[in-house]
């Protein structure tokens, strides 16, 4: 078997999972897997650690990859901060384990498949060929040697020749592409109307004894959450930069000419020097400020593990120690202080009256603090939040009076009645989508309404969460199958692989449970604890 697995390193399924890997780990950094020591495990993987800068080296990576992705359209109050921790988390595990069974089963790659690996990453390239002075240069920047990378590639194409015998090896009936097709081209046509709480709040009716019940029931919810202040520094570009005098003339056309396709005109013309001085002055200021950060940190890195306070890094460095409101233990933060999972969590981390170790930002920055004060969890009266606790009740009882409409309205339209009768009693307009597939429906219908009405029988009627709050009552008025003379053999093709890649992934879930209770996996610290 393991003879079959090493062909199938050659796979394009395998060639496709490498490629993101390597592009990845080029991209948004190595400290995903070269992590300095820290004293917070947050995980184990058999005899291997997570460590809590390791994993928010890896968040932060993901969140500069959605950014890059995403472009203008990214924004970070579209990302769930402790769902991303959570799904980058699980990531890491999963990789160890991967790595960890690939060595079991004694699985490696050749130094020709490695240099084949490397040779081929755009990154390292100039002009379209691999320069040995952009591969150390890359490296060197992110404080590896060339033995500690092609070990790191060497390891995930092992992982992905393991990998690659699970999906490659994956057999697909033809029934089970005429389904996928069947399910990816089957149209339907719903009708619904919107039901929303606040229709229903006039109907609500607070008794004094049932707010204090609902208090009492949930006090956790009204609890002033754990808080730390912490006196830090920064030390960023920006402030290095400040501290550096002007460049030459000389220097700034050197770094210009080196660097010229930074700096083109609306035609795509290289643009003369003097047009833009300003920007290659910025531009050189910067990337002298960042070469003399990754110098000098370790005298950073020093200065607080050695010290009991922050005194001698801001003077060493030139840096302002500023002390910050009190930081709670979840929801915003406040102004002014760093936004970053790994500040927060180095606030309730570190014991009062120490440092933490430096604490790597985007964009090149490094965080230092000193905590000077927690205070655990407290209660709040109920006099205090009165009015939060009755602006709950009445939410979450008029929430259950919609659902309980929507479920008579149901049932009445599953009795014969009109959808749009049941509706016009509580002045509720009646939309209608369709015809619109399942992929269409889950980009235009709002909330589970795409999957209800797609899980539903034709001319049935249902409810569904439209949003946190509000329902949905639909009727499903027709559903239009497609017919097997419509699928393509091009379509067939692109269906198959499609298959083939989703029963990869169902095999592959089955063997991360196995490999789970193989090697044994521990989730520490706020994440839960187990062995699963």
């Amino acid at each position: 078997m393991l003879d079959f697995m090493r062909r199938q390193a050659q796979g394009w399924i395998v060639k496709v999972l490498f490629g993101l890997i390597v592009l990845s780990f080029v991209f948004w950094g190595v400290g995903d897997y070269f992590s300095g020591n820290s004293s917070v495990t947050v995980a184990t993987v058999g005899d291997q650690e997570i460590t809590q800068r390791g994993l928010e080296n890896r968040v932060r990576s993901e969140r500069n990859r959605l950014r890059q992705v995403m472009g203008d359209r990214f924004s970070p109050d579209q990302i769930d901060p402790e769902r991303l921790r959570r799904q980058v988390l699980q990531d890491l595990i999963r990789e160890r384990l991967l790595e960890l069974e690939a060595e079991r089963l004694g699985l490696t790659a050749s130094d020709q498949a490695v240099r084949l690996a490397i040779r081929g990453q755009p990154a390292f390239q100039q002009g379209g060929e691999f320069s040995t002075s952009q591969y150390e240069s890359i490296l060197g920047r992110m404080g590896l040697g060339p033995s500690q990378y092609e070990n790191r590639v060497r390891r995930d194409l092992a992982v992905q020749a393991y990998q690659g015998f699970f999906y490659e090896g994956t057999l697909v009936a033809e029934e089970e592409v005429w389904e996928a097709y069947r399910t990816r081209n089957e149209e339907r046509r719903i009708r619904y109307g919107r039901l929303a709480p606040d229709q229903f709040r006039d109907q609500v009716t607070l008794e004094d004894a049932a707010v204090e019940a609902y208090y009492e029931e949930h006090q956790d919810r009204y609890r002033r959450p754990a808080r730390a202040k912490v006196e830090y520094v920064v030390l960023s570009p920006e402030t290095v930069a400040g501290q550096m005098g002007e460049p030459g003339s000389d220097q700034l056309r050197s770094y210009y000419e080196a660097n010229a396709g930074r700096y083109t005109d609306d035609a795509g013309e290289t643009a003369p020097f003097e047009q833009v001085r300003d920007q290659v002055a910025e531009d050189w200021r910067r990337e002298q400020a960042e070469q003399r950060i990754y110098d000098r940190l370790p005298t950073f890195q020093d200065l607080l593990y050695t010290r009991d306070n922050l005194t001698a890094a801001a003077e060493e460095f030139g840096l302002e120690a500023r002390t910050s409101p009190w930081i709670p233990r979840n929801g915003d933060l406040p102004d002014g202080v760093p936004e970053d999972p790994a500040f927060r969590e180095a606030a309730f981390d570190v014991g009062v009256g120490r440092n933490s170790e430096d604490l790597e930002l985007e964009d090149n920055r490094f965080v230092g603090l000193h905590v000077l004060e927690r205070q655990p969890p407290s209660a709040r009266p109920l006099e205090e939040v009165r009015e939060e606790v009755r602006q709950d009740l009445r939410r979450e009882r008029a929430r259950e009076l919609a659902r309980k409409r929507a479920e008579e309205i149901r049932e009445a339209v599953a009795q014969g009645g009109s959808l749009a009768g049941q509706l016009e009693d509580l002045g509720v307009q009646v939309e209608e989508a369709g015809p619109i597939t399942r992929s269409e429906a889950g980009s235009r219908l709002p909330g589970d309404l795409a999957g209800s009405a797609f899980a539903a029988q034709s001319s049935a009627a249902g409810v569904a969460r439209m949003d946190r709050s509000d329902f949905a009552v639909f009727r499903v008025e027709e559903v239009i199958q497609p017919g097997r003379d419509d699928l393509e053999e091009g379509q067939l093709r692109k269906l198959r692989s499609g298959v083939r890649l989703d029963r990869g992934e169902s095999r592959m879930q089955a063997v991360m449970d196995q490999l789970r209770q193989r090697h044994g996996v521990r989730i520490l610290k706020e994440f839960g604890s187990g062995n699963g």
